[in-house]
């Protein structure tokens, strides 16, 4: 190997080479390092002025600008010593085989090889050298002794391969780039090398030419074609300077080419790692590239970055400040769920779908780039949300648009950089939520209207389902097919003006209405009655979802028919305690204690139901929801806790399985039944004060026998409720079973 070669090998890959320095420049700097190496000048100013003409060309900010001055130092140094070349050698040695080059062994061993000869042969040599320079200004190309004659067409069908063109020397395969098999087995490492940007170039271009959706990946594809047009242009320089004769081999191909081999690398493994992902994917696999242990990967990969997410920050900028979510392709973590038109929308929140509460909005975890938390981008997704509810649900368009939030790309790649995107985040997102609660609790009354669900649909107002229940009795003891809703709405009038209802604001008792349930032929009115509380949008959106009107209906069945059973039974036992003292004489008199024993059981049991799903599930639960709702809360925590509210009623107040539901609907029927039995018991009574004919010891004996069945089944129903409640891991649920069975009347059976 040439001497020259080896020299120009060692300092290429030492001095990085300035953009803005020509090639010929950068040429004359390594000839006058040659000259003076050779020539083994230490001092003087052949010296002084290469150091100067160095230091001009490379500035200080380009790593190996050190590096190259202490070769030439250490170089010249050793020649004029001479055996002691072999150590700093080996020690540079070390430090350049990092980069895996397979050369450097043989470029190293023939400069220690030469510097191995006596005094004599150096001075040789350097007259040698100083000839072959001034031949090789003569010279219009030079070759490598080692690789001529196969030199020359290599070196010039080189520019062509590498832009993925066929070539006299290189032909293209399916397989990659085929050589000629006699060609020299020195070349082959070295051709291999000069050949590897064609492979990848022609690899790009397979990518680039495969489509792609999305704005992330095409704007991937559009930073690759940029790289690929500077890559031609180096390409071009190189193919200008082997027309022209320049001084330029295979090895110097090789070295020229060196970035530009390592970009084409980063482009194709980008390429090849981002196929087939989307938006914040994408950019997950670049924003990792960052962080690469090579600066030169690392800032290239930062720039790409900033390229490619340009359009991944217009759609997060709209989204923040408008609630926008203009997508199309899905690169954004937030996913529209169709392309609903605003009336769509409204119809889908009337028929109580829940609006973009149910799933017109997804959050989509894996498009989250990695330099987003998670729980920031939960917060831009409940941002973003927030503002729609307020410009389309609330009709707030204009509050939206004066914010005027303004992101630009710059401030949000900045804020990747330093950590801050949360700062930004929390700040519009505390101003938006607290718009938001503001113009939920003083625009559409959030808390009047869950108060008035909490008195009339979970029968909170006591006094008015008092007044209610004596208003309506007659009316709903009739056949379900036998009543008007007129029946029912005057019944419902008149109880809020004779209650405390009167009280509440307009807008809840407008919201309340009385109802039929369709159950079919034979049921009582009783069976089909109930309420309903009517929200208006957005606030039915979010508490009166499909789900929430099942379990408020539910709900209020339930509470319903406990009211009734205790309204009756209560009824029955003032009447019982007034009029079995009137005559106390008669042939009711033995009646009369088995009756009061069922009816005081009957009594004492819905007494405790009601009052522990009143005040320790309902009340407690209720509570619970208001402390929570003291803060600020998004749509979506909100609609989260009003569930969550319901569930745990459901749970708690004994409705969360149907056997169990089963049960105490079967202990609700056994207690009407003996209301039904008292009325009978009363109007016999009544008959036999007035004197009326009848056989009244046959009907006594048969109601005897009623109220000892009814009694035995409801005794039997309790034993089985609390059986099953006692296999229940609560605390409340252990304690009502406790009160219900406070002096061990069912324990011995249970």
């Amino acid at each position: 190997m040439d001497h020259r070669d080896a020299l120009d090998w060692l300092l290429n890959e030492i001095l990085p080479r300035d953009p803005v320095l020509s090639l010929a420049d950068y040429d004359e700097i390594l000839n006058h390092v040659h000259d003076m190496v050779w020539a083994g000048h230490t001092n003087g100013p052949e010296y002084d002025e290469v150091l100067l003409r160095v230091q001009r060309a490379a500035p200080e900010y380009l790593p190996g600008v050190n590096n190259f001055l202490n070769v030439i130092s250490v170089l010249l140094e050793q020649f004029g010593n001479g055996p002691a070349l072999v150590d700093p050698l080996e020690r540079l040695k070390d430090r350049l085989q990092g980069g895996g080059l397979s050369v450097l062994e043989e470029v190293l061993g023939e400069i220690n090889g030469d510097h191995k000869k006596t005094q004599n042969q150096q001075q040789q040599q350097q007259q040698q050298q100083q000839a072959a320079k001034m031949s090789r200004d003569n010279t219009s190309t030079t070759m490598d002794p080692l690789q001529d004659p196969w030199s020359t067409p290599l070196l010039l069908d080189v520019p062509y391969i590498i832009q993925g063109l066929h070539t006299k020397s290189y032909e293209w395969t399916a397989e990659g780039i085929e050589m000629d098999k006699n060609m020299p087995i020195q070349l082959v490492s070295l051709v291999s090398e000069a050949l590897e940007p064609a492979l990848l170039y022609r690899q790009i271009r397979e990518y680039l030419d495969t489509p792609t959706s999305g704005l992330t990946a095409q704007a991937l594809k559009g930073v690759v074609e940029q790289e690929l047009r500077n890559y031609l242009g180096v390409v071009s320089v190189l193919e200008s300077e082997i027309r022209n004769k320049g001084d330029v081999t295979l090895r110097r191909c090789v070295l020229l080419l060196k970035e530009a081999t390592l970009a084409l690398r980063v482009l194709f493994g980008l390429l090849r790692d981002c196929s087939g992902l989307l938006g914040g994917q994408i950019l997950s696999v670049v924003y990792k590239l960052t962080f690469d242990g090579e600066e030169t990967v690392s800032k290239f990969a930062s720039r790409i970055l900033i390229l490619i997410s340009a359009s991944w920050n217009g759609i997060l900028r709209q989204w923040l400040s408008h609630g926008v979510l203009n997508d199309p392709y899905g690169d954004f973590f937030v996913t529209f769920r169709t392309s609903e038109s605003d009336a769509e929308y409204q119809e889908l929140i009337r028929q109580g779908k829940g609006g973009d509460r149910s799933g017109l909005f997804t959050f989509d975890k894996s498009n989250i780039p990695e330099y987003i938390p998670e729980k920031v981008a939960k917060q831009i997704f409940a941002t973003g949300k927030s503002l729609y509810f307020v410009r389309v649900d609330c009709g707030l368009a204009n509050w939206v648009e004066r914010r005027k939030v303004e992101l630009t790309a710059e401030e949000i790649t900045d804020l990747r950089v330093c950590g801050s995107l949360k700062k930004l985040v929390d700040s519009i997102y505390q101003e938006v939520v607290s718009y938001l609660n503001t113009v939920l609790r003083d625009k559409f009354h959030l808390d009047d209207h869950l108060q008035g669900i909490k008195s009339y649909l979970l029968i909170g107002q006591g006094d008015f389902f008092q007044t209610l229940l004596d208003n309506i009795s007659p009316t709903l003891a009739r056949p379900s097919n036998t009543l008007f809703r007129h029946d029912l709405t005057s019944a419902l009038e008149a109880s809020i003006r004779e209650s405390n209802a009167r009280f509440d604001k307009e807008w809840v008792l407008r919201n309340l209405d009385a109802r039929i349930l369709e159950l079919g032929h034979g049921a009582l009115g009783w069976d089909v009655f109930t309420l309903e509380y009517h929200l208006q949008p957005p606030l039915e959106g979010i508490l009166m979802g499909s789900m929430e009107k099942k379990s408020y209906l539910r709900i209020f069945n339930f509470l319903w028919r406990i009211k009734r059973v205790s309204h009756a039974l209560n009824n029955g036992w003032r009447r019982m305690r007034i009029q079995s003292f009137a005559n106390p004489q008669n042939s009711l008199s033995t009646i009369w204690p088995s009756l009061r024993l069922a009816m005081a059981q009957m009594i004492h049991f819905i007494n405790e139901l009601q009052y522990y799903i009143i005040f320790e599930v309902i009340e407690t639960s209720w509570t619970k929801l208001q402390h929570k709702l003291v803060t600020q809360v998004t749509v979506d925590e909100l609609q989260n806790l009003h569930q969550q509210f319901l569930q745990d009623i459901m749970s708690k107040g004994l409705l969360h399985t149907d056997n169990l539901v089963a049960d105490l609907h079967s202990l609700l029927k056994h207690a009407i039944k003996m209301s039904g039995l008292v009325d009978g018991v009363f109007e016999i009574q009544y008959q036999i004060l007035t004197g009326a004919d009848g056989d009244y010891d046959d009907r006594l004996e048969t109601l005897s026998e009623q109220i000892a069945l009814v009694q035995r089944g409801f005794e039997q129903g309790v034993v089985s409720l609390l059986r099953v409640l006692r296999t229940v891991r609560d605390e409340d649920v252990q304690f009502l079973t406790t009160r219900l069975d406070f002096n061990g009347y069912y324990h011995s059976s249970v």
